[in-house]
C-alpha cells in the first residue's frame, strides 16, 4: 500500500496532466522517504518543537516540506476552484500566531488563536481562509478552520487533514465536511444553508475529480439531512 507522501506526490503530479484543470500555482516539494527515514526525521524535528509530537506525525512530515497548488475548472456555466499552501513544518511551528481579531470574539477565542499556527492557507485567492494547528497542554493536537470570521474545530488529526487535502486537492471549503454539524447549522456565515453548501461541495468534488471515492463525504451529507 502506498504511503501518504507517495499519494500526495502522485496527486500533485497528476494535476499537471489533467487537461480539465487550469493551474495557477504548482510547487511540489514532497520529500520521498522510507519509513526508517521518516522516523529519524521525526526525531530530528522533535528537538526543535516545543510540543509533543506523536508517531502519527512521521508519515505526514515529508509532505510539510512545502507544497503549493491553485487550480480552477470550468463545469458548465460554473467555475470550481481549489487551493492549498503548506509551509515547511518548523517554519509553521515557529511562526507568530495569526493576526486575526473580531470585536464579537470572546477572550477564549482570542486565547485559542494566540496558541494556534497556520499550516495551510489560501494565499493565491486571498480569501482569508486558513487551517490552524493548536497543541494543548495535555499533548493533543487540534485542527481548526477559519472562514469569514468563524472558527470551526475539525474532527481530523493532522495526518487525517493531509489525507483529505490530498483527496479534495484543496477544493475551497472542503474542511466544512469535518466541522461539527451543530456549528454548521448555527453558522452566521452559512445562514442556514449548511446542508445545501455541503451538497454543492460534494457535487463539485464529483464533477472535477470523478475518480475520487466520495463515500465518506456523501455519508456526511446524508447525516446533515437526517
Amino acid at each position: 500500500m502506498s504511503t501518504l507522501p507517495d499519494r500526495f506526490h502522485t496527486m500533485m503530479q497528476s494535476t499537471r496532466t489533467q487537461l480539465r484543470l487550469t493551474l495557477h500555482r504548482h510547487a511540489d516539494h514532497v520529500v520521498q522517504m522510507s519509513a526508517a527515514e521518516q522516523a529519524q526525521h521525526l526525531e530530528t524535528i522533535r528537538e526543535f518543537v516545543p510540543y509533543p509530537l506523536t508517531d502519527d506525525f512521521s508519515a505526514a512530515l515529508p509532505i510539510q516540506e512545502g507544497c503549493e497548488l491553485a487550480w480552477s475548472c470550468a463545469v458548465g456555466d460554473d467555475t470550481i476552484s481549489g487551493e492549498l499552501r503548506l509551509d515547511e513544518f518548523l517554519s509553521v511551528i515557529h511562526s507568530p500566531a495569526p493576526s486575526l481579531d473580531r470585536p464579537e470574539w470572546s477572550d477564549d477565542v482570542r486565547q485559542l488563536l494566540s496558541e494556534s499556527r497556520v499550516f495551510d492557507d489560501q494565499d493565491y485567492s486571498g480569501n482569508g481562509r486558513m487551517s490552524l494547528l493548536r497543541f494543548t497542554d495535555d499533548g493533543r493536537c487540534e485542527v481548526w478552520f477559519y472562514r469569514q470570521g468563524e472558527l470551526f474545530r475539525l474532527s481530523l488529526s493532522y495526518r487525517e487533514y493531509l489525507e483529505r487535502l490530498c483527496e479534495t486537492r484543496g477544493l475551497y471549503d472542503w474542511q466544512l465536511f469535518f466541522a461539527d454539524p451543530a456549528d454548521l447549522r448555527h453558522s452566521p456565515g452559512l445562514s442556514g444553508r449548511a446542508e445545501s453548501v455541503l451538497g454543492a461541495l460534494l457535487g463539485a468534488l464529483s464533477a472535477v475529480f470523478p475518480e475520487t471515492d466520495t463515500t465518506a463525504y456523501r455519508s456526511i451529507c446524508d447525516g446533515m439531512r437526517a
